[in-house]
């Protein structure tokens, strides 16, 4: 039987159109309750947001105010004008999930430090599965699932996560315990509505909700996380070879 490794990148895309892909930008909406809990309601009306593998970048057009964008890297998070004009900036965000004041609310570059991973882990997935340094375990051929280990380099809410598939290898939901959450808690990443763009596949409605202590997802509650994805278009650096 095909590893599900391989399927799974099958599925999406294949490896090579993963390897060479350059950007991807789509409109984006999203909330939840994690946001609302925060004081951040509804982060996410008709953005426009922009995933830059290569240079490790997520933009969000608009960010706050119809006039300012912001800018993810993993080091650095900053809001800024759209003639290019810095408004504000933190260095080191990741550091701030682990400070009292986080759990309690979030400022604007906190939620776009948030916002940048949960963005990445939604569009990126399947890419990163492709990076060396992964490590992948298969469940049995009747689970359906692959445990693995991602680079740590890689802006995820969570290195080690369980990636659950369908019969063809579409990724269907993925597990995992948040490090920003102290690891306290286990939630499952559900994808849905796969959408074909030049070659590769997305899921454009996504949700975020907690897991029972035995994997599954909790239903019938208020979604931690949700995204929506319309309009996706894709850059690839050069044409990859046919699969």
């Amino acid at each position: 039987m095909q590893d599900l490794h391989e399927r799974i990148l099958r599925a999406h895309g294949g490896e090579s159109r993963w390897r060479s892909l350059a950007r991807v930008a789509a409109t984006a909406d999203g909330g939840g309750s994690m946001f609302l809990a925060h004081m951040q309601p509804r982060p996410l009306r008709e953005a426009d947001i922009v995933v830059e593998p290569a240079r490790f970048r997520v933009t969000i057009a608009p960010f706050e105010r119809e006039d300012r964008v912001g800018v993810f890297e993993p080091r650095r998070v900053w809001v800024q004008e759209r003639d290019g004009r810095l408004v504000g900036e933190r260095g080191a965000p990741g550091t701030v999930t682990r400070s009292l004041r986080h759990w309690m609310v979030w400022d604007n570059l906190d939620l776009l430090f948030v916002l940048g991973i949960s963005l990445w882990q939604a569009l990126l997935l399947p890419m990163m599965l492709c990076r060396s340094g992964v490590t992948a375990t298969q469940g049995s051929d009747q689970d359906n699932w692959l445990d693995v280990t991602l680079p740590g380099d890689l802006p995820v809410p969570a290195p080690e996560q369980r990636l659950h598939a369908d019969a063809k290898g579409a990724l269907v939901r993925a597990e995992y315990a948040p490090v920003a959450w102290g690891r306290t808690m286990r939630v499952a990443q559900l994808m849905e509505s796969l959408e074909g763009v030049n070659g590769l596949v997305f899921a454009t409605r996504q949700s975020l909700v907690p897991c029972f202590p035995g994997g599954a997802p909790v239903r019938g509650m208020p979604r931690l996380a949700w995204l929506e994805f319309s309009d996706l278009s894709v850059e690839l650096a050069e044409p990859p070879p046919r699969e």
